[in-house]
Order: C-alpha cells, then sequence, then structure tokens
C-alpha cells in the first residue's frame, strides 16, 4: 500500500496583529487630507508609533496599502506535512518542491522537531 503524500502550496496567513489593507488604506486615504499621525491614529485605531512609522513612510512615497510577504506566516498544516514527507524519506529539495516552502525554511522546521523529540527523550544531539 503507497501512502499518499500531501502537497501544499504557499498555505500563508497573516498574524491577527497585522493591519488590514483596508486599515492601511483609510490611512493613506487621511495622511492625503493632511492629518497628522496621532490624528490618524485616533481614528482607525492603531497604535501611534506604528502610524508614525506609516506617515514617514507616506512622505517618503513608499508607504503602500500592500503588506509585505515576510509579515505571512506558515500554518501549523503545512509545518506538519513538512515533518511527514521528511519521515516519509523525500529530500529537503523534494519537500521544497512539493510545498513551496523555501529549503532552508524546511531544515529548520525539521532541525526544531529533531531538538525537540531528543529533548523529550533525554538524548543530546551528536556534533557533527
Amino acid at each position: 500500500m503507497t501512502e499518499k503524500i500531501p502537497v501544499l502550496v504557499n498555505e500563508r496567513s497573516l498574524p491577527s496583529c497585522c493591519a488590514s489593507v483596508e486599515l492601511r488604506r483609510e490611512a493613506i486615504a487621511l495622511f492625503k487630507k493632511g492629518l497628522g499621525y496621532k490624528s490618524v491614529a485616533a481614528r482607525i485605531g492603531v497604535n501611534v508609533h506604528t502610524v508614525r512609522d506609516w506617515g514617514r513612510r507616506y512622505r517618503r512615497g513608499v508607504f503602500t496599502e500592500d503588506i509585505a510577504t515576510r509579515l505571512h506566516r506558515w500554518d501549523e498544516s503545512v509545518k506538519q506535512a513538512v515533518r511527514q514527507l521528511h519521515q516519509m524519506g523525500l529530500s529537503l529539495g523534494a519537500i521544497s518542491r512539493r510545498t513551496g516552502v523555501p529549503k532552508s525554511t524546511v531544515k529548520e522546521w525539521i532541525d526544531a522537531a529533531e531538538c525537540r523529540t531528543q529533548s523529550a527523550s533525554g538524548q543530546k544531539k551528536s556534533p557533527d
């Protein structure tokens, strides 16, 4: 019997603390009206320091409503699938190609899982 190998691609989400596109869009509209960052922060309910940074970036012409991809996080289901693929014997590169997760991230997750397993069993990882 052959095990089905899960294939996932870029299943990422934003953390709940991240300001939405709508809030960023609203901030831009208020900056265009000439409001200062304290007024904008009070109106949209975002931390004044965050809005200050947005305001500075807006004045430099680099603030957009888009949310940087570096702020997105991988879901736990993707991490579990990566670990499962590794247990099935797939290489880091093969796992990366199947899941869309960068190879370095795959290695980091696998190393962390192995470290947790060794800690739980009382073993120490031998130096390479």
